[in-house]
């Protein structure tokens, strides 16, 4: 996990993640934004896209704290702060050190603990810790994804699209496009693809 760390970004999938304990039920939010100053609403808050944080006002936000610069958050040439970001479990995780520790919320590792209760051993009410690594346990049935990449792909849907089709002709052709899309990120590499629509099918992205 230190090489993924400090290479270029690498998809990782797990299919048995250990789960550390109850320090894994605490929520965790990476602070990429700066400290809230009240006063009137501006034309510079809300959410943004990864791939889109370069068009952000980021000298209006380091005005008012934040300290990172638009690349020590996301760059998709070099290590940056969004590669700590990992989807498990149908939520999302991060993670806390080189060894691949992960620290998610409780409802997202709550799965985990149903799985490894027994009658013998109620995690649920009884709460879990390993102190040490040989004291982990395992959590069957999770995934683990780390963002590769993001490639916008609208031309090649939409350019299979016309006016004259009819709304479910242009909704059928634009799934067939996206599975296309998608098998060939995939073909041959151990790797999951997306293809996401953005502004009402205006935008398309293959996330990988």
């Amino acid at each position: 996990m230190r090489r993924f760390l400090s290479a270029p970004r690498i998809p990782v999938r797990q299919d048995s993640i250990t789960l550390t304990g109850f320090v894994i039920m605490v929520a965790l939010a990476i602070v990429m934004a700066a400290a809230w100053v009240p006063g009137p609403l501006q034309a510079d808050e809300g959410m943004w896209l990864l791939h889109k944080l370069k068009n952000c006002p980021v000298d209006s936000w380091q005005a008012r704290g934040l300290q990172l610069d638009i690349k020590d958050i996301f760059d998709p040439k070099k290590p940056d702060v969004s590669d700590a970001i990992v989807r498990l479990g149908g939520g999302t995780a991060s993670f806390v050190s080189f060894d691949g520790l992960l620290v998610t919320n409780h409802h997202v590792a709550f799965g985990a603990l149903q799985r490894t209760s027994s009658v013998e051993s109620n995690l649920m009410d009884e709460g879990f810790i390993a102190r040490t690594r040989a004291e982990e346990i395992h959590a069957p049935g999770y995934q683990a994804f780390v963002l590769k990449e993001i490639k916008d792909v609208t031309k090649k849907v939409l350019g299979a699209v016309n006016d004259k089709m009819t709304d479910k002709e242009r909704y059928d052709k634009i799934e067939e496009q996206n599975k296309k899309i998608v098998k060939k990120a995939e073909k041959g590499k151990d790797i999951r693809a997306e293809v996401r629509s953005f502004f009402g099918g205006m935008q398309y992205l293959l996330y990988t």
